[in-house]
């Protein structure tokens, strides 16, 4: 019997996810366990996904937050600003 790793096992909710082409996608730590390579084709992934998928994305990861469009400052369940990001 095989058994996937973490990663494996993260990447396969992921994609299965995505095939339902959800109008609206809430992910938390989506990038977290991945390789560098993994995470880098995820969060391109995302992006493309944009005109049809918002992704509510909810991260600490400063790679993930670079692909953002809009970044909300949450804490405490307060909103502390946001910021729309030039694409």
């Amino acid at each position: 019997m095989y058994s996937l790793s973490g990663g494996e096992r993260q990447r396969l909710g992921i994609a299965r996810a995505l095939l339902r082409q959800p109008e609206l996608l809430v992910a938390d730590e989506i990038t977290t366990g991945l390789d560098a390579d993994a995470r880098q084709q995820i969060l391109i992934t995302l992006q493309e996904l944009s005109p049809h998928t918002t992704v509510f994305h909810a991260t600490h990861d400063p790679m993930a937050i670079q692909a953002a469009d809009t970044i909300l400052r949450i804490k405490n369940g307060m909103l502390l600003g946001e910021r729309l990001v030039p694409q």
